[in-house]
């Protein structure tokens, strides 16, 4: 993640799936949560375990950035 002050600004993933409904869910999600400035965002009807899995991880890069300052 790239914060802008205290703002996330852009989200790189890592690790993406290559396939299936996963495809068009990450970039609502990444959308969504930038637009929240939150992991506290909604599933993606269709593609839950890879929501859920999405906002697991993108908390813990909050936190962690938390943690860092």
């Amino acid at each position: 993640m790239t914060f802008t002050g205290s703002r996330i600004a852009v989200i790189t993933l890592l690790h993406a799936p290559d396939g299936g409904r996963s495809l068009t869910a990450l970039p609502k999600l990444q959308e969504e949560a930038i637009k929240a400035q939150s992991a506290d965002i909604d599933t993606v009807t269709g593609a839950t375990e890879t929501s859920e899995s999405y906002k697991t991880s993108l908390q813990a890069a909050i936190d962690a950035r938390g943690k860092q300052r």
